[in-house]
């Protein structure tokens, strides 16, 4: 495996693990206290994305998030191959989570109403345009923090994991135990909707496509350096015919 390539899986794996803890502490601390404990739901999805953020964010970035990363490439911070990248192993990572949820818990646990493995919906007192209002805000919330602790790095690398993960437990707190709009990965693992399964991998094979068809990079051809003149010696003169003695 060549170098890039390994780069582009290490990047990969870390991308899949920040949802993958998401989906499993946020979604399950729903199911422990039966949605009954805003605090609690809200500070799990807050230190899962705060530590990873602090464990393995210098690798990747710890976007972690598919509407961070469209973000970071509307910004121009990523190019958009590793934004394809990032994406799909985010949405993967929050299926899997939500995967070992349904191994650990029963389903009478799971799917009971108000838990319904944790996924995201509009709260009862809410209209479709309230929900729509208050997700606009606190998401640009969340990419107001995230450029300000992440991207500029002058606040301070080391406290970026807690400021975020800090802003993620105040949306909840804000907007509700099943709102994580603003996370379409967190959304996308547990929703029982097979169509974007499907669509999912459709991504998978067209991003596996692509990189066939490019095919592996050469390396740059090397120019020969040029011979520098030098005076021949006697010997090698007098080896060719015609030379004079």
């Amino acid at each position: 495996m060549r170098d890039r390539d390994r780069d582009w899986v290490k990047l990969a794996i870390v991308e899949f693990l920040g949802p993958f803890a998401l989906v499993f502490a946020g979604v399950g601390a729903i199911i422990q206290t039966q949605g009954q404990d805003l605090v609690a739901v809200a500070l799990a999805n807050g230190l899962a994305i705060g530590l990873l953020v602090s464990a393995v964010g210098h690798i990747s970035g710890g976007a972690f998030n598919p509407a961070v990363t469209l973000g970071l490439l509307a910004a121009r911070r990523i190019e958009l191959e590793r934004a394809i990248v990032y994406i799909v192993a985010q949405l993967l990572g929050a299926v899997t989570g939500a995967g070992a949820l349904t191994l650990v818990y029963r389903d009478l646990e799971r799917n009971r109403p108000g838990v319904n493995l944790g996924v995201p919906g509009i709260g009862a007192n809410l209209s479709t345009g309230n929900a729509l209002v208050m997700e606009i805000i606190l998401t640009f919330v969340l990419m107001f923090v995230i450029f300000g602790v992440a991207i500029d790095h002058r606040t301070g690398r080391a406290i970026s994991g807690l400021v975020i993960g800090l802003t993620i437990t105040l949306d909840i707190l804000a907007g509700g135990r099943q709102r994580r709009g603003d996370e379409p990965a967190r959304a996308f693992g547990p929703s029982p909707d097979p169509g974007g399964r499907r669509q999912l991998g459709r991504a998978l094979d067209l991003l596996g496509r692509s990189r066939r068809r490019r095919g592996p990079r050469r390396a740059p051809l090397q120019r020969r350096a040029p011979r520098r003149n030098r005076p021949r010696l006697r010997s090698e003169r007098a080896d060719q015919p015609g030379a004079s003695p």
